[in-house]
């Protein structure tokens, strides 16, 4: 079975994208979230009870402002967990 982390900031987005996938593969376990902190604290979560996803998918640009976190900030600490060294991982980006 596989497990996803999308992380949108656009909570409709994620919505669809979850639905999506959710509708086309029923047993995947998908988890969201729609920011980084609470992205962040998931992948921390999976790392600690050995729950592991098997990809990511992020938004490029989790917020409109410069100062929230991007999603590139995000792969970086996920890169960081040797759990999720080759776990794959796909960019997003709407405009």
């Amino acid at each position: 079975m596989q497990k996803i982390l999308i992380v949108n900031s656009n909570i409709k987005q994620c919505t669809i994208l979850r639905d999506a996938i959710h509708s086309a593969f029923k047993k995947w376990e998908i988890e969201t979230a729609y920011c980084y902190s609470d992205g962040k604290l998931l992948v921390k979560e999976s790392v600690q009870t050995k729950k592991l996803f098997t990809l990511f998918l992020l938004d490029k640009q989790l917020s409109k402002t410069q100062e929230d976190h991007s999603g590139y900030i995000l792969a970086k600490y996920i890169r960081k967990n040797l759990e999720y060294f080759t776990t794959p991982m796909l960019f997003l980006q709407t405009h």
